[in-house]
């Protein structure tokens, strides 16, 4: 979990340095959910597209929307339901 941790913490100063950066924001969004934090993830994209079109009026590269909705995906899927003991 710690890995996990520091993991985010070095993303989030890339993210920092380099804020219209695809490849960084992807690493934090990557990072935040293998640390089990997807909200936090889909957040971040949402905050790295708002820069996006605020700074180049551009939306995010490809690789960073198929990673958001990827992210979406498997935050919506319903999960299995033990059938109730009788």
């Amino acid at each position: 979990r710690d890995d996990h941790a520091a993991a985010v913490e070095c993303w989030r100063r890339a993210a920092a340095a380099q804020p219209l950066d695809g490849r960084v924001a992807r690493g934090l969004m990557e990072a935040l959910d293998r640390a089990g934090s997807r909200e936090g993830a889909l957040a971040h994209f949402q905050t790295h597209r708002a820069l996006l079109r605020a700074d180049l009026e551009v939306e995010p590269d490809a690789e960073t929307l198929a990673l958001a909705e990827r992210l979406r995906h498997r935050s919506c899927a319903p999960t299995a339901v033990s059938a109730p003991v009788v």
